[in-house]
């Protein structure tokens, strides 16, 4: 729900690759916890329904939620072992409403192809950034939110057209790198005022950092690619 250019960038990669496309737009109920925001996650059918449109999407699938989910509903999808770690210590229920509603839209749409965004990824990379930030340049958190548009248009400028390219490419991500930089990025984090134009960006970031459990940085060895952003390393990074 409530689509942006990421969601678009999708679609416009799902038409250039396949003859039909089929957009899910559905506020999903069962991967909401107790507390969590539910009744105010935006929603915009008119708004989503012309992004689809314009990007040459050939149909929308919206159901109401009662339609996927009857009364008494229970066949859920539970992938034991996977999705108990990181930050489903905290959102028990989450992932077990996410795989879920999958299953269901494959089994409805049966498609040859689907397309998934990277958005964790994403929020990985903006707070990986402000923690080497703050350490190598002073620079507070605030300033590294606010910035961080035109950081992405230089990648996407002068990075991503040209890495294909490149005799070799890894993934640096790690899996408990989230972990690590908690300790870092939570307190600068809180720093930012609510009068801030950061301040929700700042708030988005926080609460999903409360999915992890701290990692102490004297478990990080000193020769991990995470010693660029939190220092220690026994190169000159």
């Amino acid at each position: 729900g409530y689509l942006h250019e990421g969601h678009k960038s999708l679609i416009d990669k799902a038409v250039e690759q396949n003859d039909r496309v089929v957009v899910s737009v559905f506020v999903n109920p069962i991967q909401f916890g107790p507390n969590e925001d539910l009744a105010t996650y935006p929603r915009d059918l008119e708004r989503d329904a012309a992004l689809c449109e314009n990007a040459g999407a050939n149909l929308i699938f919206h159901p109401e939620p009662e339609n996927m989910y009857e009364s008494d509903f229970c066949s859920f999808i539970d992938m034991d072992g996977l999705t108990k770690g990181l930050c489903g210590k905290t959102r028990p229920t989450h992932f077990r409403g996410v795989c879920t509603v999958v299953g269901k839209l494959f089994n409805i749409v049966e498609p040859d192809r689907a397309y998934f965004g990277q958005k964790d990824a994403q929020q990985l990379a903006v707070i990986r950034r402000m923690v080497r930030d703050s350490r190598t340049r002073g620079t507070k958190a605030e300033e590294t939110l606010r910035m961080w548009h035109s950081v992405r248009a230089g990648e996407e400028k002068n990075i991503f057209p040209f890495q294909e390219d490149a005799d070799t490419m890894f993934n640096s991500a790690l899996i408990y790198e989230m972990a690590v930089l908690k300790l870092y990025a939570v307190p600068q984090l809180y720093a930012i005022p609510e009068s801030s134009p950061e301040y929700a960006e700042a708030k988005r970031l926080l609460k999903l950092l409360d999915y992890f459990l701290p990692i102490p940085p004297e478990n990080i060895n000193n020769t991990s690619l995470m010693r660029e952003f939190i220092g220690g390393s026994i190169f000159n990074v």
